[in-house]
């Protein structure tokens, strides 16, 4: 796991968990209670996706835990010695079923959960606490809990040492971008250059129903060659690559009179090792797994679309999904009959007990079961949609977790449609 620090605002983080979790609220008839300080900067140096990796964490445990009553999220700053820096105080309070004194540690271990709760009632314990703890030990906080068997729970987090960023706030604000989808590039060329063929794939795939030509290279040396020989509109490189990694190909490209006002946009898997100033060199770049809805957001300054078709902007990732993926299994799948008995059989039930609170030791052996049995029956549409579920379980995502969980019976009726 990597730290990303960057200006955010923390009250959207505290609004889209609010939006994330009121459905849930109208299924289990429970109050979710937001008290945030007013007075908390709003702009801050945090890690937005890791900051809300843990209170949909937690918040989600307290849904899980808590048949009726509230959950509370209340968050306060607290001063310090230095005006350009504060401590984040956030609390998560619930009126669940509680935990036992001599188990308020054990919870925090991996894969395990207190004694007294019920597996069957309640599903696995999964990571969450585990990983949440990590990400906030990594963060420079910590995590402590109180609770009451029958009266409740409170989960109390502290960050310190959070720098008050000098970025003005209303910059912070994510616009709405309209979705790709909806717009047509028939006259334009992307090339996308990555070795890993499922990046590949995804990428391709979300880009389908703009109508634009989508060209494709393994390495740099060979996404050099293609950039020369049909001086595509639009690059999507990757960086770490055999033969020829990401910065040299852009060196090649900048050299050379025909490929050296192509924008090339540098998608890297965000390690430590990255040097910031060669990727300032491209376009953009943006951090593998890539926020599509924010690619797109890019490419519509790159590329101008050639006619709108829609006004309507997807509302939620699930139509997005539904729009990017819902292209026909390709029929290179080994006994469609076979593939279908076995899941059916074997996947199928595991998949129903995924529906309810999110559980990502669950998540990942139902993805990874899956990938093997498709991968089995080359059944190259299902391992894509299963090793993207694994991605987002490996990076806590849990709204995309949900998301993706759901349109399982989609992809399962694809499958079904085949011919054997």
């Amino acid at each position: 796991m990597q730290i990303q620090i960057a200006p955010v605002n923390p009250h959207d983080i505290f609004d889209e968990i609010k939006k994330m979790f009121l459905m849930k609220k109208k299924e289990q008839h429970i109050d979710i209670i937001m008290e945030i300080d007013q007075k908390i900067p709003k702009s801050l140096l945090l890690d937005e996706v890791r900051l809300s990796q843990i209170l949909t964490n937690l918040i989600g445990n307290a849904l899980k835990f808590t048949e009726q009553g509230y959950i509370k999220l209340k968050a306060e700053q607290l001063c310090t010695d230095n005006n350009n820096f504060i401590d984040l105080l956030i609390s998560i309070e619930d009126t669940g079923i509680g935990i036992e004194q001599d188990q308020l540690e054990v919870i925090f271990e991996a894969f395990k959960q207190q004694d007294s709760q019920s597996t069957k009632k309640y599903g696995g314990t999964g990571l969450g606490l585990s990983i949440t703890r990590q990400i906030l030990q990594m963060m420079d906080g910590e995590i402590n809990v109180q609770s009451d068997i029958g009266k409740g729970s409170i989960f109390e987090i502290k960050i310190r040492n959070i720098e008050i960023s000098s970025a003005d706030s209303e910059s912070l604000v994510s616009k709405k971008v309209p979705d790709l989808t909806y717009y047509h590039f028939e006259n334009a060329t992307i090339l996308i250059v990555d070795d890993i063929i499922s990046n590949r794939i995804l990428l391709k795939e979300a880009l389908m129903k703009t109508k634009a030509t989508i060209l494709e290279a393994t390495n740099g040396q060979e996404g050099v060659d293609l950039a020369k020989q049909h001086i595509p509109d639009l690059i999507l490189m990757d960086i770490k690559m055999p033969v020829m990694d990401g910065y040299e190909a852009l060196r090649h490209l900048r050299n050379h009179p025909k490929t050296m006002d192509i924008p090339v946009i540098a998608l890297t898997a965000g390690s430590s090792g990255e040097n910031k100033k060669q990727l300032e060199q491209f376009h953009s770049h943006y951090i593998k797994p890539v926020n599509i809805k924010e690619l797109f957001d890019e490419l519509l300054s790159c590329l101008k679309p050639d006619q709108k078709i829609s006004n309507t902007i997807p509302a939620t990732e699930k139509e997005i999904w539904e729009n990017v993926s819902d292209t026909q299994v390709l029929p290179d799948i080994i006994e469609p009959e076979t593939l279908i008995q076995e899941i059916e059989n074997n996947i199928l039930p595991q998949w129903k007990l995924l529906t309810g609170a999110i559980d990502i030791d669950e998540i990942s052996s139902f993805a990874q079961k899956l990938i093997d049995l498709a991968k089995m029956h080359h059944a190259s549409q299902l391992t894509l949609y299963a090793e993207q579920l694994l991605e987002y379980a490996e990076n806590y995502e849990i709204e995309k977790i949900e998301e993706t969980v759901a349109l399982f019976p989609t992809r399962l009726k694809e499958v079904s449609s085949v011919e054997p």
